[in-house]
C-alpha cells in the first residue's frame, strides 16, 4: 500500500477510537452496552486504580491525535519512521476501538446481560494492542537517533505512555477476566496483586532501561507511576500491603529512570562517541 493510504488509515482509525472510547465513556451514546465503570464495579479485585486514574486516557487520546495529525503533513509521507510503524498504530487504534464495545457488550456481572466469554475475548483484543505497541516502542527505539526534537514530542512521547498505561491496562483487564469467569481468590486477592505489581515493576523498570530518549522515557515512566499511585489509592484501604506495595512500585520505576539517565546514557553516549571515532 502506498503512503497516502496510510495515512489516511492512520487518521481515520485516530478519530475512529477516540468518538467510540469518548461516547461510550461520558454515556452520550451507550450502544445498549454496559458501562465500563458499571462492569468494573461487579468485579472487584485488589489491581483496579482508582476512577480518576483511568482520565489518563485523554492524554492517550490527545497523543494519539496529535501524532495522526504529525504523519499526516505533506513533508512526513516519505518518511522511514511512519512508514515502520504506521500500520501498527492502525491495528492498535482498531483494537482500541473495537475494546469498549466488546467489555460493553460483556455486561456487568449479576445482570442478565452478563456474557463473561465476551469479557475473554476483550482480553485478547487488548493482548493484540499491547503487541501492536511493543512493536512500535521497539522500532521507535532502534530508530531514535534519525529522530529530532518534533518526533520525540509528537510520536515517542504519545506512543510511549500509550504503552506504558496499556502494560498495567492488560494486567487489570485479565484480573477482572478471572473474576469475570468465576475465579475467587478471596483473602488470597491482596497477594495475586502485589504479586501482579511486581511483575509490573520488573517489566516497567526492563522497558525504561531498554527505552532511548529524554521524552520518551519520562513519558514512559509518568504514566507508570501515575497508574501505580492510581492502583495504591484504589485498594490501599482495603489491603494495606497492596497500597504500600503500588507506592514502592512507583518509587522503584522513578528510581530506575533516573539511574538510567546518570548511569547507562553515560555509558551509551561514551559507546557511541568511541564507534564514530
Amino acid at each position: 500500500m502506498n503512503d497516502k493510504s496510510r495515512q489516511v488509515a492512520v487518521m481515520v482509525t485516530a478519530v475512529i477510537q477516540v468518538v467510540i472510547n469518548t461516547l461510550i465513556g461520558t454515556g452520550i451514546i451507550d450502544f445498549g452496552l454496559s458501562s465500563t465503570s458499571a462492569i468494573s464495579d461487579s468485579l472487584p479485585n485488589y489491581f483496579t486504580p482508582a476512577g480518576y486514574t483511568f482520565l489518563v486516557w485523554n492524554v492517550i487520546f490527545l497523543g494519539v491525535l496529535v501524532y495522526s495529525f504529525y504523519q499526516w503533513r505533506g513533508d512526513q509521507a516519505e518518511r522511514d519512521v511512519h512508514r515502520r510503524i504506521g500500520w501498527w498504530a492502525v491495528a492498535a487504534n482498531i483494537g482500541n476501538g473495537a475494546w469498549p464495545l466488546i467489555w460493553g457488550a460483556g455486561g456487568a456481572k449479576g445482570t442478565d446481560g452478563f456474557q463473561p466469554g465476551l469479557h475473554l475475548i476483550s482480553g485478547f483484543i487488548i493482548v493484540g494492542i499491547l503487541f501492536c505497541l511493543a512493536m512500535i516502542f521497539a522500532r521507535l527505539r532502534d530508530m531514535h537517533t534519525d529522530l529530532g526534537l518534533l518526533d520525540g514530542w509528537f510520536i515517542q512521547a504519545p506512543y510511549s505512555a500509550f504503552f506504558a498505561w496499556i502494560n498495567i491496562a492488560t494486567i487489570a483487564n485479565v484480573t477482572a477476566i478471572l473474576v469475570s469467569l468465576g475465579v475467587e481468590a478471596g483473602d488470597a486477592g491482596a497477594y495475586w496483586s502485589v504479586a501482579m505489581l511486581v511483575v509490573a515493576t520488573a517489566l516497567g523498570s526492563g522497558l525504561i532501561l531498554y527505552s532511548r530518549g529524554l521524552v520518551s522515557t519520562v513519558a514512559f515512566t509518568g504514566i507508570l507511576v501515575w497508574a501505580f499511585i492510581g492502583v495504591a489509592m484504589g485498594n490501599g484501604e482495603q489491603s494495606g500491603i497492596v497500597g504500600i506495595t503500588a507506592v514502592i512500585a512507583a518509587v522503584i520505576v522513578v528510581l530506575v529512570t533516573v539511574f538510567s539517565f546518570t548511569g547507562l546514557y553515560s555509558q551509551r553516549e561514551l559507546v557511541s562517541i568511541q564507534s564514530s571515532t
